[in-house]
């Protein structure tokens, strides 16, 4: 956190005028990869099993949110 803290101070304070993408490139590009990766991932195995599950679908859903509540 102290780092992070130090970068922002740097480059939105002190010297705001230092290239920031053309320094960091291709750590820019990784952690973006990383981030756009990992969300693909997480929607494959989490959320289109979970929709195609019964309990997602219009009766299933309905049922069981019925039977707890009522």
């Amino acid at each position: 956190m102290l780092a992070g803290l130090g970068l922002a101070y740097v480059y939105y304070i002190a010297a705001p005028a230092l290239p920031t993408i053309g320094a960091f490139r291709p750590l820019y590009l990784f952690l973006l990869n990383k981030i756009v990766t990992s969300t693909k991932l997480c929607v494959a195995v989490f959320v289109r099993p979970a929709c195609g599950s019964a309990a997602c679908s219009e009766g299933g859903d309905g049922g069981m949110l019925d039977g707890v509540w009522a």
